[in-house]
């Protein structure tokens, strides 16, 4: 069985090629194969490695090889899809299979999910097409021949099965058929279920694969409100307030599909692409123009610039980001946007160089679970330990950030996540040590919907 393999742990250089979007595929999802594989720190090295990052770099040598438009919708189709399916990937491959999957080696691991994938889920392509072209990469790939036979056997099984209606589906209201609908693994489906309920944790995994809503955020230092929509009525961009009364800069475009740069009034710095929920952060902090505003976990700048645009550059906001690359990025954003009243050090945290400020936001460091419609990947980084991991991690910002809060002033925790370890559970073990020093005014968990992604706050203003 020499499409099996017992070193599964060992990860390869990989011979990076971008022939064709399905060979780019390949390696992208190969490595993140690899990665599961790391024997005793299978999770930690899927953090470690950069999904997107791996995507973009295969995207722009796709690009400079020729790949046509409908090349790069295959490729990012394929890479999305089985990272957000890996879990119903697997669980159709272990039926389908006779040899235990970690006995298998990556490639024909990946491969097989490749296939299936296009096979199950991507009706663009028809199913003789997905099998052949499955197996051409194969061959490409220099896979042995009982490996390449053992991927097109189960491959045709599947395809013969699901034809005649005899492939083994779990019952449609168990999570078994839950996850192969929605990728959500069935843990995930269970530990949601006891906190939020069988109806809205199903309602939120069946959310979380419909496309994501471009929702963006006006500017307000550049144009009003109403001045954008009329450059949208000018397109003919269709558009709703999903929140007028909270958040009149929010809109939600409803019939824009084109690249983000060709936005009415994004490349002089009118818009920025913002979820519904994350703009909301920003309205609970209300800041106001005289105030000194904190923003912890600045970068990418989302919540900051819109802190900044709301005081109409007025005040001081001191924008902190422990890491470079974000660092730049936050940077970048504050040029776009035609922000001044906003400050970066490069220096370590410290109240005698920074003082004390009115509010100081702490967006912190989480499993991102409120946002795996956008990032698919999630799914594969969580584990149940992983939320405890983060909770210790953000209570420990947490405990940093409240140094810098004037007495009177209000400190504010928020995350993109949905697990109480990470939200609730980390401000009540901050509430324990500052029994006498802080109070909870406001706390709200807003759940995965259609249109918005999940999220976090809690407002603890600090005594007198």
């Amino acid at each position: 069985m020499r499409f099996c393999d017992e070193r599964v742990t060992h990860v390869r250089e990989l011979h990076i090629r971008c022939d064709t979007p399905r060979h780019a595929a390949f390696e992208v999802l190969n490595q993140l194969d690899h990665a599961f594989s790391h024997r005793g720190d299978g999770l930690g090295a899927i953090r470690r490695l950069n999904v997107h990052q791996l995507m973009g770099s295969l995207w722009v040598r796709g690009t400079a090889a020729g790949w046509s438009d409908q090349d790069r919708v295959l490729f990012h189709q394929i890479c999305d899809g089985v990272v957000r399916f890996w879990h119903p990937l697997n669980w159709i491959l272990d039926v389908m299979s006779h040899h235990p999957l970690d006995k298998l080696q990556p490639e024909v691991r990946t491969l097989t999910r490749m296939g299936l994938y296009q096979l199950y889920y991507l009706n663009r392509v028809p199913d003789y097409a997905a099998v052949d072209t499955t197996m051409k990469v194969a061959m490409d790939f220099n896979l042995t021949s009982p490996a390449r036979s053992f991927i097109h056997g189960v491959l045709r099984r599947f395809q013969g099965q699901e034809e005649s209606h005899r492939f083994p589906w779990p019952d449609s209201k168990s999570e078994e058929s839950v996850m192969i609908k929605t990728g959500w693994p069935v843990w995930l489906l269970k530990y949601c279920e006891t906190i939020y309920g069988v109806e809205n944790t199903h309602a939120m995994a069946m959310a979380s694969v419909s496309p994501p809503p471009m929702s963006v955020r006006v500017n307000l230092l550049c144009r009003s409100i109403d001045e954008y929509k009329l450059l949208l009525d000018g397109e003919k961009i269709e558009y709703k307030q999903p929140d007028p009364e909270t958040l009149p800069e929010v809109l939600i475009l409803k019939n824009y599909s084109g690249p983000v740069v060709n936005l009415p009034g994004f490349p002089d710095g009118c818009v920025y692409i913002q979820d519904v929920n994350s703009a909301w952060v920003s309205a609970v902090v209300n800041p106001q123009s005289q105030e000194r505003i904190l923003d912890f976990c600045a970068a990418p700048g989302s919540k900051t610039t819109h802190m900044a645009a709301k005081m109409m550059n007025q005040g001081e906001i001191v924008a902190y980001e422990v890491v470079h690359d974000r660092r730049q990025h936050l940077e970048e954003n504050i040029e776009r946007l035609r922000i001044a009243n906003i400050t970066i050090p490069h220096t370590e945290p410290s109240v005698e160089s920074w003082g004390l400020f009115d509010a100081v936001l702490v967006d912190a460091p989480c499993t991102g679970l409120g946002t795996v419609r956008k990032n698919p990947d999630i799914l594969l980084k969580l584990s149940q330990t992983e939320f405890y991991r983060m909770h210790a991690e953000q209570v420990d910002i947490l405990e940093q950030a409240s140094a810098f809060v004037r007495p009177g002033g209000r400190l504010i925790y928020s995350t993109c996540s949905l697990s109480p370890e990470e939200n609730q559970k980390t401000t009540q073990a901050f509430l324990e040590c500052h029994p006498e020093e802080y109070r909870l005014a406001f706390e709200e968990q807003r759940l995965i919907t259609a249109e918005q992604d999940g999220f976090y706050i809690a407002v603890l203003p600090k005594a007198e």
